[in-house]
């Protein structure tokens, strides 16, 4: 075996240690020989770690493509030994501790060395990335085939404009399988029902690749009629238009009850319209008609209890920046005005039942005569909440649940636009993170991260945001009112950190860096300058907080 690396040449050994590949040599009693720069990487351990070592000496274990644990005697290597065959692009997981798991491609040979002695050659790639892509890949394809709304996906880039995608529910909804759908612009729905309004208002946000929502009348391959509730938005990439989403609702019994009500009475026919939802008729600021399902929700036993409390239902709206509530009303705005002012997709709320439960109402609102309004609350909790469960996924950061730059650019810097509220930016990392994870390892590290995170978390104010900047950097955003408020509160942290003790890390500190938000100012400048001054904080001695 020592002759079989010193045979190797130099240049032969200085290439393998440039190579992205991991590659290691294994003796027959699986102790590496050698092991590439790449190798130690993608194992997390070290070349000294690693020389000399048996497969057994390691404290990892493997799991294969479906998530079950692989037995040591299956393990690639070993099989490689026994079968003196080839193994090639063999994917598999390793966890590396209890909370780092890797994915690599195994690929593997045996050849005899002068001593007769079976040798190993073995190359792995980190493929992590690809295979955590595929996992979503699948998770989001088996979302979109569970709902009930038809969703379709087109190729703007190709003639016409095919579909590329259809769901389950879209072949429940027209008839027409995956196969008789793609390849084919979605007008062939229409037949030969083509002149349509809406038509011109899709084909004019397409060519402005804009969000829409039209009703279009369709048929289904046994050649019915059915009213097609179509909102299309367009998919970006890189501000690049990748794609266009079609999401179809089957709304034919809502416009056959709609087209019978309208031989009766407008008041009858808004109230039967929605009788097995929450309706209300709301006459100046009173509201003088609430159905059974409105009362109930609220956990009254009858009308006259709910009419005695002289409620107001816009009271019970949640304060949710993603929908509509009444700190949004400017001065003595009334709050159904507020509403019809807004598009449609727009007015939404979010309000407790008498369970605690938050559910979430799209409201209609229709005039009977002036001032007199029949108001409908369709509960769409369950979509909102499908909703909240993918964009959690692009917004939260999975270890701490804190809030991630995403969320950062998206939410939190365009409300700073010119707000004339004052906003401090408190940047902070954990002191020598570093030494507290090759001590104590990942796992205690990440305890220490979430334990930080909840600190400040609990010691800022409902307005305030804590994201994590990335490992151990965090960013809070408060209102305050000068930056020596701002310095206050993160003085408030510093000290809060210091106190906290871990059963396993008896004592860590943070070092801050703190600023004011000017008005106009590009945000992003403010956070270069919060990191300055934390720079400063650490290298002034650390567990201290500098301003600039």
């Amino acid at each position: 075996m020592k002759d079989f690396l010193i045979n190797n040449t130099r240049t032969f050994m200085s290439l393998l240690a440039k190579i992205h590949e991991g590659v290691i040599i294994h003796a027959q009693d699986t102790s590496i020989l050698y092991a590439n720069p790449s190798a130690s990487e993608i194992l997390g351990l070290s070349r000294d770690e690693l020389l000399g070592r048996n497969i057994s000496d390691y404290d990892i274990h493997f799991i294969n493509e479906d998530y079950e644990r692989i037995d040591i005697k299956d393990y690639p290597l070993n099989r490689l030994f026994d079968s003196n065959k080839s193994i090639e692009h063999q994917l598999m997981g390793i966890y590396l501790s209890e909370s780092n798991l890797r994915w690599i491609d195994f690929n593997g040979s045996i050849t005899l060395g002068e001593d007769g002695e079976k040798i190993a050659l073995i190359i792995i790639s980190d493929v992590t990335e690809r295979k955590n892509a595929y996992d979503e890949a699948e998770l989001f394809k088996h979302l979109v085939d569970v709902v009930d709304t038809g969703i379709t996906i087109s190729d703007p880039y190709q003639a016409d404009e095919p579909l590329i995608y259809t769901n389950k529910a879209f072949t429940k909804i027209t008839g027409y399988t995956k196969e008789e759908s793609l390849g084919k612009n979605c007008r062939f729905l229409q037949e030969d029902d083509t002149k349509q309004d809406a038509i011109g208002v899709i084909r004019e946000h397409i060519n402005s690749q804009k969000s829409c929502e039209v009703e279009l009348r369709n048929y289904t391959k046994d050649g019915e009629l059915f009213y097609n509730l179509l909102n299309i938005s367009p998919l970006f990439e890189k501000e690049k238009l990748k794609y266009f989403v079609g999401v179809q609702h089957d709304i034919t019994k809502q416009k056959l009850q709609e087209e019978l009500l309208k031989e009766r009475n407008l008041y009858i026919q808004s109230i039967l319209d929605a009788q097995n939802g929450m309706v209300f008729v709301n006459y100046d600021k009173s509201i003088i008609f609430a159905n059974k399902g409105l009362y109930e929700f609220f956990g009254f036993d009858s009308i006259e209890s709910f009419f005695e409390a002289k409620l107001s239902v816009c009271d019970f709206f949640i304060d949710n920046d993603r929908y509509f509530h009444i700190s949004k009303l400017k001065d003595d705005e009334n709050w159904i005005n507020a509403l019809c002012k807004l598009p449609e997709e727009k007015r939404v709320v979010s309000m407790q039942d008498q369970n605690k439960k938050i559910n979430y109402f799209k409201i209609s609102i229709k005039e009977i005569i002036k001032a007199e309004y029949v108001i409908t609350l369709n509960n769409i909790t369950q979509e909102i909440e499908k909703e909240l469960l993918l964009t959690s996924k692009a917004y939260r950061d999975p270890l701490t649940k804190a809030y991630n730059r995403q969320y950062f650019y998206e939410y939190i810097a365009p409300k700073t636009v010119n707000s004339d509220i004052t906003f401090g930016l408190i940047m902070s990392d954990i002191d020598d993170f570093k030494s507290i994870n090759d001590t104590y390892g990942h796992g205690v590290g990440d305890e220490v991260i979430k334990t930080l995170v909840n600190t400040i978390e609990s010691l800022l104010s409902s307005t305030d945001t804590i994201i994590r900047w990335g490992g151990e950097e965090f960013v809070s955003i408060v209102e305050v009112a000068s930056i020596d408020e701002a310095e206050t509160i993160a003085q408030t942290l510093r000290e809060a950190i210091e106190k906290i003790e871990l059963k396993d890390v008896r004592k860590f500190t943070s070092s801050f860096g703190v600023t004011i938000l000017n008005r106009d100012e590009n945000i992003d400048i403010a956070i270069q300058r919060a990191d300055e001054a934390l720079y400063i904080a650490k290298a002034n001695g650390k567990n201290r907080v500098e301003v600039r």
